[in-house]
C-alpha cells in the first residue's frame, strides 16, 4: 500500500500521527456521523480533530481520482487552505491522507481541528425569531460576501455552515468544502446557491431581503427570486425522488 499525505504547517509536529490515521481511526474515537462517509472525533496530545473517512469510490472514480482529478480529501484540504487565506472562516485544516492499492486510490481521509462553541446554521434557520433574525441577516451578508469574492460552496446546506459563538469574535465557518467553485457569481446565481438552506418561509424572507440589500437591490426582489428558485429546486428534487422510487420498484 502506498500512502500520500500532506500536513498544514501549524500541525507539522503531528505528521507521523496523521500518516497513520487509519490505525487510529479504526481503533479509537467517537463516531459523530455514519452514512456514505464516516466522521469521528479523535484526540492526540493537546488537540482534538474531526476525521472524515471517505467512502471507497467505485472503479471508475478510483481511476479518475488517481490520474485526472484530486480526491475529495485533497480538495477538502486545499480548498480550506485557500478559503482561510482569503479570510473566510473554516474548520482549521490539519492534513489529508490517501491510500493507493495497485496504483489506484482506495481509502482517503481529511482531518481538521475540531471547532468549539458552534451550532449549525440550520438550527437558526428553523427558529427565525428574536436574536436569530439578526443572525440570519448577518448570514445573508456573509453569503453575499462569499459570492462577491467569487466563492460558491456547491453543498451550501444547513449542516455545512456553522455559527461560532465567541462574543466579539463570533462568525460563520464553512465545512465540507470539497465541492467548491471559484469564479464570478452574479446576483441571481448567488440567490440560487441558497436554495438548499430554505426550510422556513420566514427565514427565506429575512435572508432574501438582507441578501438583496447587501447587493444594493430592492429587498422584495430578493424575496421574490429566492422564493421562485427554492420552489423550482423543491420540484426538481421531488421529481428525482419519484423517479428513483419508480426505478426501485422495477
Amino acid at each position: 500500500m502506498k500512502i500520500i499525505h500532506e500536513v498544514a504547517a501549524p500541525f507539522a509536529e503531528h505528521d507521523s500521527y496523521f500518516r497513520d490515521i487509519h490505525l487510529h481511526f479504526d481503533g479509537s474515537g467517537e463516531i459523530i456521523h455514519k452514512a456514505r462517509n464516516v466522521l469521528k472525533i479523535l484526540s492526540h496530545e493537546d488537540r482534538t480533530y474531526v476525521v472524515k473517512s471517505f467512502k471507497v469510490p467505485d472503479f471508475l472514480r478510483r481511476l479518475i481520482y488517481s490520474s485526472f482529478r484530486p480526491s475529495k480529501a485533497n480538495r477538502s484540504f486545499h480548498h480550506s487552505l485557500r478559503l482561510a487565506s482569503l479570510g473566510i472562516g473554516v474548520a482549521p485544516p490539519a492534513a489529508y491522507v490517501e491510500h493507493y492499492s495497485g496504483g489506484l486510490l482506495s481509502h482517503s481521509f481529511y482531518i481538521s481541528e475540531q471547532c468549539r462553541d458552534v451550532v449549525q446554521i440550520r438550527d437558526v434557520i428553523a427558529r427565525p425569531e428574536g436574536d436569530n433574525v439578526e443572525i440570519l441577516q448577518a448570514f445573508a451578508r456573509f453569503s453575499h460576501g462569499l459570492h462577491q469574492q467569487g466563492i460558491r460552496h456547491l453543498d451550501y446546506s444547513g449542516g455545512n455552515v456553522l455559527l461560532q459563538n465567541r462574543g466579539a469574535q463570533s462568525g460563520f465557518l464553512l465545512v465540507d468544502v470539497n465541492r467548491m467553485q471559484f469564479g464570478p457569481v452574479g446576483f441571481e446565481a448567488g440567490l440560487q446557491n441558497l436554495v438548499r438552506l430554505m426550510k422556513q418561509p420566514e427565514s427565506l424572507a429575512i435572508i432574501g431581503a438582507a441578501y438583496a440589500e447587501s447587493a444594493g437591490r430592492p429587498p422584495d426582489e430578493g424575496i421574490r427570486l429566492l422564493s421562485s428558485y427554492t420552489e423550482r429546486y423543491k420540484k426538481r428534487r421531488g421529481l428525482k425522488k419519484t423517479l428513483k422510487q419508480k426505478a426501485g420498484r422495477r
